[in-house]
């Protein structure tokens, strides 16, 4: 009898020692999804437009010195 209650008691440790285990999972942290940026499709009317100022804007400049 003695010694069935001495492995009983060791079984019983082991089970105790597993249910611990179990309790020390570390959360995985989640992966945050990075968003990816759209480029800007230059539109070609504003493109020109943007050609034209700084032309006129260098023009302004030259004219200023002489």
């Amino acid at each position: 009898m003695y010694r069935y209650h001495a492995e009983y008691q060791k079984k019983k440790k082991k089970k105790k020692k597993k249910k611990k285990k179990k309790k020390k999972k570390k959360k995985k942290k989640k992966k945050k999804k990075k968003k990816k940026k759209k480029k800007k499709k230059k539109k070609f009317l504003s493109y020109v437009t943007g050609e034209m100022r700084s032309f006129t804007a260098n023009l302004n400049m030259f004219q200023d010195v002489e």
